[in-house]
Formats: structure tokens, sequence, C-alpha cells
């Protein structure tokens, strides 16, 4: 092998190890994201990639998971619920982005919002696939919830103290 084919092989190799390290810290970065991120290929509606996050709350792992259709991860009933937005990113080639209730591999209730994203390789192609990033929002929610509760239960209370003030049974507020 001469001198100029063993530069450009030792060139090969320090790009590759190169790519290797940013694609290593890149799963990094995703896997300590809050945010549950996956890649579907379009032909074949399989994982092709998944972060930890994701994973794990559909009980899996980053291994496991890849190849399984998005029917057999989220189940059926919640695959054909969000069909509708997956044909819109297919067809207008545009984001979608919707909310919904899960329960978790725990079968806890969870509050997400899900953002669908296509790939596309150059404007105006097919996307080749999808990209899906869950946010799980169940804390926001909770918070709203009480928000209202508690609202509802000072209308209560303000209504009652209005109907049954100390002044309307004629005594005064000192008891005389």
């Amino acid at each position: 092998m001469n001198d100029e084919a063993r530069a450009d092989g030792a060139a090969c190799e320090a790009t590759v190890a190169g790519l290797k390290a940013q694609i290593a810290q890149f799963v990094r970065v995703c896997n300590n994201l809050s945010t549950a991120i996956a890649y579907y290929e379009r032909s074949s509606n399989a994982c092709r990639y998944a972060n930890r996050g994701y994973a794990e709350m559909f009980g899996q792992t980053e291994v496991s998971i890849i190849g399984l259709t998005l029917a057999q991860i989220i189940g059926d009933e919640a695959a054909a619920a969000i069909e509708p937005q997956v044909e819109q990113v297919r067809r207008q080639r545009l984001g979608a982005r919707h909310e919904h209730q899960l329960f978790d591999a725990q079968g806890t209730p969870r509050h997400i919002e899900v953002h669908l994203l296509p790939h596309m390789p150059q404007e105006g192609d097919e996307p080749l696939g999808g990209f899906m990033l869950i946010s799980d929002i169940s804390r926001h929610r909770n918070v709203e919830s009480a928000l209202r509760e508690s609202e509802e239960r000072l209308a209560k209370f303000m209504h009652a103290s209005v109907d049954q003030g100390p002044y309307r049974s004629g005594r005064s507020r000192h008891g005389a």
C-alpha cells in the first residue's frame, strides 16, 4: 500500500472516530432531556431511535424498542387516536401538536404534549419518517386543576359569607 492510500485510510478512520464521538455525545444529550424523543421510519412505521425517556415511558429499553411499530409501543387504540395527526404530517409535510392523557408503563396517568415532525431530507421530498417529541405536562395540568378547585372553594365560601354574614341575623359582630 502506498503512502497516499495509507494517509487516506487514516483520514477516514479519524473521520469515523469523530462521527462516533459526536453520535455518542448526541445520545448523552438526548438521554438527559426532559423530552421523550423517538424516530419512526415511514415505510415500516417502525421505531428506529428512542431516547431513554421515550423507551422507559413505554416500559422498554433503548434497545428493545427498536423495530417495534407505533401500535406495538403505544397500543392499537392510542395509535388509532393519533393517526389523523400522523397523516397530517405525512400529507402536509408540516409538524403537528396535540395533547392527551395516557397511562405510563407503571399505570400512572400522564398528561402529555406530543409534537410530530416530518423528516424530509430536502424541501419538497416525501417524508422519510417522523420524529415524535413528548413532554410530560402532568405537573402543569395538576396545578391548573388544584387552582380551579381552590377557586371553586373560595367562591362557595364567599357565597356562604354573604348569605350567612354576621349582620343578617340582626346580631353584631361582637355578639351583642
